[in-house]
């Protein structure tokens, strides 16, 4: 709870100087491929998980602090999840999940037409859906994770890229690996349904822990607003 507290703050503080510390500005817009990925513990040992290939989509503001140093904070509509895989006759379980997240990064750029760059950064998202299927009998058994599920993540990204000058503006490239730090599991009893139907209710110990990862390779365009 300290390191999630003290990511917190640092959140918070960048936001409150962001407006008052850049030079030149600019927008983007970006969107592509989350390989999303889950580190899961249940009755003390760790799952065997799949990644899933999902999205995410959103823009970005950013503002130069010093020279190639710069300072920008995105927002994202993102799936993220990954597929417990268990030993027959056990199905296979999906678990799915939407947020709203905003990352906050510092940026290092260099060169000029072509330029290459690094990003870190912590984030915070905010689940908006959150859904387990698996097949039973030829049938789509799915569960409502929301209840269960701490509505908030808190996490880090740290990922590198590549920028190509186009007009006003710059085409990118950019790989990004992500990790939540707090679990999301609380959790409680899981109602599971078929055709809409009540089928069976699972009790999901509070002790097992369920932690969002993946890496995003997200393409884009950014557009300097004041360049000097």
């Amino acid at each position: 709870m300290k390191q999630l507290a003290f990511l917190l703050c640092i959140f918070i503080v960048l936001i409150l100087v962001f407006p008052a510390s850049g030079q030149d500005i600019y927008l983007g817009v970006t969107g592509g491929m989350n390989i999303a990925d889950m580190k899961i513990i249940g009755d003390g040992e760790e799952q065997t998980v799949e990644a899933l290939n999902l999205f995410g989509i959103g823009g970005f503001f950013g503002s130069t602090l010093h020279n190639n140093f710069s300072l920008q904070l995105r927002t994202l509509y993102i799936q993220k999840g990954g597929t417990i895989n268990q030993e027959l006759p056990s199905p296979d379980i999906d678990i799915r999940m939407s947020l709203f997240e905003l990352d906050l990064s510092l940026k290092a750029t260099v060169g000029n037409q072509f330029r290459p760059y690094i990003v870190v950064g912590p984030s915070i998202g905010f689940l908006l859906k959150a859904e387990t299927e698996f097949d039973s009998d030829g049938n789509a058994v799915i569960g409502d994770l929301m209840d269960i599920l701490n509505k908030m993540e808190f996490g880090l990204g740290i990922g590198a890229g590549i920028e190509y000058s186009m007009g006003k503006g710059f085409l990118f490239l950019e790989g990004r690996y992500g990790f939540g730090f707090n679990n999301l599991n609380n959790g409680g009893n899981l109602e599971l349904r078929v055709n809409g139907n009540l089928a069976d209710i699972q009790e999901i110990s509070k002790d097992d822990e369920y932690k969002n990862k993946g890496f995003q390779i997200m393409t884009g365009f950014v557009l300097p607003l004041n360049k000097k």
